[in-house]
């Protein structure tokens, strides 16, 4: 592994901190969006199921995303 990086005792590989910083980005944006959804939603006086039903998204799942989506950031995303 000619790009490895050797700290301490810990190896470090630049392919997954990319992917690190990839995925931190994803979560942050997931959060951003999901803030943005409950912000119209609760503006809009739309309930989950309301959203739900015309979204095709689970009531869990929107619920999931509007809170910041915490429990989405350990997801793998192709």
């Amino acid at each position: 592994m000619g790009h490895d990086t050797v700290v301490g005792s810990v190896q470090r590989n630049p392919a997954i901190e990319a992917t690190n910083d990839f995925s931190d980005a994803t979560a942050s944006a997931l959060a951003a969006i999901g803030i943005r959804i409950k912000e119209i939603r609760l503006a809009r006086g739309m309930t989950l199921q309301t959203v739900s039903d015309e979204s095709g998204l689970s009531p869990s799942m929107l619920s999931l995303v509007s809170a910041g989506a915490p429990r989405l950031r350990s997801a793998r995303w192709s």
